[in-house]
């Protein structure tokens, strides 16, 4: 992740099991970044650790790509399998999406989509969604439920490690 990049290019990479997100690039309003690009990288396997990259209690982020500024360019990647979003779109928008593949989005959750837009006048085209449906008993179930059946509280860090990712992938196996 990067803070007011300019004329960044992130292209040809392949990503495979990252814990959070592959690729987040973040600006204040008043930043231009000019030309920044991000293509023709192979994302795969976002963030398929239940609760592992939980960031407060509810919120789950595990994300292909991340775009949050004004005006990103993000074309011709290849995502599969994220536990959250393919693509995200916050900040001040006009970001341009193009010609993106996102396939099995949304593998531990159902609160979101292949795209989510938090932005506003974005350039959407030739993009294509594949099996991004949601899992909501997945993510309602890594919480253990308190003897009253009420309160919810997240599994601890050392009950968090015995996870593995939702493909069977164990890092350091």
């Amino acid at each position: 992740a990067t803070w007011n990049p300019a004329n960044v290019l992130i292209t040809g990479n392949t990503f495979n099991h990252q814990i959070n997100k592959a690729i987040g690039l973040s600006a204040s309003s008043s930043f231009d970044v000019l030309d920044s690009i991000v293509e023709k990288n192979t994302i795969t396997n976002t963030a398929l650790y239940p609760l592992y990259g939980e960031r407060f209690d509810g919120i789950y982020q595990g994300i292909g790509i991340s775009v949050s500024g004004k005006s990103y360019t993000v074309r011709q990647n290849t995502i599969e399998n994220s536990s959250h979003a393919g693509i995200e779109l916050r900040g001040d928008g006009h970001h341009l999406i193009e010609n993106n593949v996102v396939r099995n989005a949304m593998l531990l959750l159902n609160d979101g989509g292949a795209i989510v837009i938090g932005s506003n006048g974005n350039q959407i085209i030739g993009n294509f969604f594949f099996d991004s449906v949601g899992k909501f008993l997945v993510a309602f179930s890594l919480y253990r439920v308190a003897a009253a059946g009420v309160k919810r509280t997240p599994l601890g860090a050392f009950e968090r490690a015995r996870y593995v990712a939702a493909d069977g992938f164990q890092p350091g196996a």
